[in-house]
């Protein structure tokens, strides 16, 4: 089965209480998971293209992930050819 490289975006809009901004950065960055799901916003999806080969990864993914909607294991590496296979 192909695989491709997507992209999934939200925008969250929260507000915080902290003692500065610096603060408030961090408050948020311990908050934002729960922000993202109060939100019940829709995601924007973007399929960004088939990924043929490993070096056509993108984003910190690389062969040793595992991707989403395959069966939970498997790989990269092991689904897609590498720099010297053919």
């Amino acid at each position: 089965m192909p695989i491709f490289n997507v992209v999934a975006t939200k925008t969250t809009r929260m507000v915080v209480v902290a003692e500065d901004e610096d603060h408030a950065w961090q408050v948020a960055q311990e908050h934002a998971r729960q922000a993202f799901d109060d939100a019940n916003e829709p995601t924007d999806i973007h399929v960004s293209g088939e990924v043929r080969r490993l070096r056509h990864l993108r984003d910190g993914w690389d062969g040793d992930c595992v991707p989403y909607g395959g069966d939970r294991n498997t790989r990269l590496r092991d689904l897609l050819p590498g720099e010297s296979d053919q």
